[in-house]
């Protein structure tokens, strides 16, 4: 499952967060027709990384920034939502 929490950041669940290979950073990607927001695994050295975190010490649970993304594509957080992943 991935959350669209509320104000913007985006988590995953452990099954999610390994089924992309457990990586160290996404790319976030939109397509604007059928509104579907995207997760590809990159390094953190890209330039459009961001960092996959854990969202607390032993966490199932991880998290990575997304209130600048979800406000560029104006994209509804005033109320978190849940989401099965698909690859």
């Amino acid at each position: 499952m991935v959350t669209i929490q509320k104000d913007g950041p985006f988590s995953f669940n452990k099954a999610a967060y390994e089924v992309m290979g457990a990586p160290e950073a996404v790319e976030l990607l939109y397509d604007p027709k059928e509104k579907l927001i995207g997760f590809r695994p990159v390094s953190l050295t890209n330039p459009r990384a961001y960092e996959v975190r854990p969202q607390g010490k032993n966490s199932a649970t991880f998290t990575v920034a997304g209130r600048a993304f979800s406000k560029y594509y104006g994209i509804d957080t005033t109320v978190a939502r849940r989401y099965a992943v698909e690859m």
